[in-house]
């Protein structure tokens, strides 16, 4: 019956993603547990962004501290490896080895803050 279920769960998936039989749509293919998991991580792993729009503009962009799990990251206004704010777009994006950081899945606590320590991200 979990198998039943299972598969009812793959195919209305499958459909809502728009990937039917005969579509050339890549899928992740999930045939036991490990193997779901490792889809979900690779799926995760593409949907997360190197770019995050703040919630509101930070006083001075200057004094924003970005930390990958406690330690920090780099501002790079070159932006080529590391960290840069977007004023018209109010984000931070980030590049290089930090981006790919972020993508990999080896960030699990990412924090944004202004030096009075109020987290904004």
């Amino acid at each position: 019956m979990r198998n039943r279920y299972a598969a009812r769960l793959s195919v209305a998936l499958l459909l809502a993603l728009g990937i039917g039989c005969g579509s050339d749509r890549e899928y992740y293919q999930a045939d036991d547990a490990e193997a779901l998991e490792e889809a979900f991580g690779a799926i995760a792993g593409e949907a997360l962004a190197c770019r995050f729009e703040l919630e509101s503009e930070p006083a001075d962009p200057d004094d924003l501290e970005v930390n990958f799990d406690g330690e920090p990251v780099e501002r790079d206004p070159d932006r080529e490896n590391g960290w840069d704010y977007d004023e018209e777009e109010h984000a931070i994006e980030f590049f290089g080895d930090a981006c790919d950081a972020l993508g990999s899945g080896q960030v699990s606590d990412l924090a944004i803050t202004q030096p009075c320590g109020v987290v904004i991200e």
